[in-house]
């Protein structure tokens, strides 16, 4: 008994079938996978942006208090040296500052008034190319 030679076309069919509905079923879902990856990112984008943005919102804040802070101590302890009183207890108020030393000097920069936080290192001497550079900038 032969078989009929029909086999072979019915295969092809089945294979391009397969391989139709094969790629009707996945088009859509790669596609649909690629717009939720998509949408994803760019969520997580603005997520990470809102974030850098509270934290510089912070740091501004932050700094701002510290500079006002830092002006308001050093134009308190300046006024206080100038009418020649004397400063009691400011060391730990200059150290969490950061601050330590303030001087007051005469037009010929010599130390009129002078102020240090009491560390144990000495903040050394003022050269002149360092209070041109301060006077400068005052």
């Amino acid at each position: 008994m032969k078989f009929p030679a029909k086999t072979t076309p019915n295969l092809k069919l089945r294979a391009l079938l397969f391989t139709s509905f094969l790629l009707i079923a996945t088009v859509p879902v790669l596609i649909l996978a690629a717009w939720i990856e998509r949408t994803a990112v760019d969520r997580e984008t603005r997520s990470v942006g809102d974030k850098y943005l509270l934290i510089a919102r912070n740091m501004n804040s932050a700094l701002s208090r510290y500079a006002a802070d830092t002006a308001g101590t050093f134009d308190l302890i300046s006024t206080i040296l100038a009418e020649g009183m004397d400063v009691v207890d400011a060391d730990r108020l200059l150290a969490m500052l950061n601050i330590q030393r303030i001087c007051i000097l005469d037009a010929t920069n010599n130390v009129i008034r002078d102020l240090r936080i009491k560390s144990g290192q000495s903040p050394g001497t003022l050269e002149n190319d360092d209070v041109t550079a301060m006077r400068s900038l005052a």
